[in-house]
C-alpha cells in the first residue's frame, strides 16, 4: 500500500513537472493593435526652395485658359486644362532681375523626379531638351509674346507633342505668364508715357 501511495505521489509530481514545462514553452505574443482603416495622408508636398533673384515659378495661360504642358518624351503641348505640377515651370530672367517687356528669359521643367530640361527650338517647333535656348519677352496689350532665338515667335502647334513657330506676331501664341502661388500675372502694368515737360521759354535778348 505504501508502494501504491509512493508511485502515485511520483506520477503527479511528474506530471505537474511536465505541465509547468509546457506552459514555460509557450511565449505569448503581445496583441498587434488594430490597424486604422483612415487613409494614411500622401507625402507632403516639397517646400518651394529659397527664391533666387531671376527665377520665378510660372505657368503659361493661353486662349481657351489652356495651359502649356510637359508630356511625355520632352513634349510640350496645350493639353492642360488646369495648373498643376506638368504646367509649372521656372522662368529664369538672364539679366537676373524682375522680368519685364524686352527680357531674355530661359525657361526650364523639374520633374519630381528626374532631371530639369528646358525650352528649345528645333525644327519641329518648341520642345525640351537638356540645352537651353534664350527666348525674348514681348508685351502685347496685356498678354505676353515669346521671341525665340531665330526671331521667331512662338505659336499654336502645328505637329504632335510640340508648340509651332511662326515668322508673324498674328500668329503667335500670347501668354499670360502667371505666378503659381498668386494664379496672377507676374507682369507689371505697362508703364504710363512719362509726360515731356514744355520747354522753357527763350527770354528776349536785352537792347
Amino acid at each position: 500500500m505504501k508502494r501504491t501511495n509512493f508511485a502515485l505521489v511520483i506520477i503527479a509530481t511528474m506530471t505537474l513537472l511536465t505541465t509547468s514545462q509546457v506552459w514555460a514553452a509557450v511565449r505569448v505574443e503581445p496583441e498587434e493593435p488594430a490597424e486604422s482603416t483612415a487613409e494614411t495622408p500622401g507625402p507632403a508636398e516639397s517646400k518651394a526652395a529659397p527664391a533666387i533673384p531671376g527665377e520665378r515659378s510660372v505657368a503659361f495661360r493661353t486662349i481657351g485658359n489652356k495651359f502649356v504642358t510637359a508630356s511625355p518624351s520632352n513634349a510640350l503641348d496645350l493639353t492642360g486644362v488646369k495648373l498643376g505640377g506638368r504646367q509649372t515651370f521656372t522662368l529664369v530672367d538672364v539679366a537676373g532681375g524682375e522680368v519685364a517687356d524686352g527680357h531674355e528669359v530661359r525657361i526650364r521643367y523639374t520633374p519630381r523626379t528626374g532631371k530639369p530640361s528646358y525650352w528649345v527650338e528645333n525644327k519641329l517647333g518648341i520642345r525640351r531638351g537638356h540645352s537651353s535656348d534664350v527666348f525674348k519677352i514681348k508685351r502685347v496689350g496685356a498678354k505676353v509674346a515669346l521671341v525665340t532665338a531665330t526671331g521667331k515667335f512662338v505659336a499654336p502647334p502645328i505637329v504632335v507633342n510640340a508648340l509651332g513657330v511662326t515668322d508673324r506676331l498674328e500668329g503667335a501664341l500670347l501668354f499670360d505668364i502667371l505666378d503659381t502661388l498668386t494664379k496672377v500675372s507676374i507682369l507689371k502694368s505697362a508703364d504710363q508715357p512719362v509726360p515731356t515737360p514744355p520747354s522753357p521759354e527763350k527770354s528776349e535778348a536785352a537792347p
